[in-house]
């Protein structure tokens, strides 16, 4: 705690306060929350790579993608009224 001066309402030194955050120790809930961090990034660079390597087999020769065809009931241009 920080000493009684005749400054109550005196906030603490930048420095003070970094030094005192710098001093706490790393806990479980630290490395828990590191390891969850770190999982979500590693499926998040699984998706993205993976997502790239099956883009460029499934657009390679001869297997090309084929534009899309509406097989719906209503023709395409509205008639003219």
């Amino acid at each position: 705690m920080m000493a009684a001066t005749g400054d109550e309402g005196a906030q603490p030194a930048a420095s003070d306060i970094a030094a005192r955050l710098d001093a706490l120790p790393v806990t479980p809930l630290h490395r828990i929350v590191l390891v969850v961090c770190a999982l979500g990034l590693l499926f998040d660079v699984i998706e993205a790579g993976l997502g790239n390597a099956l883009s460029a087999v499934f657009s390679a020769p001869p297997y090309r993608v084929a534009p899309f065809r509406s097989r719906c009931c209503w023709p395409r241009s509205s008639p003219a009224a």
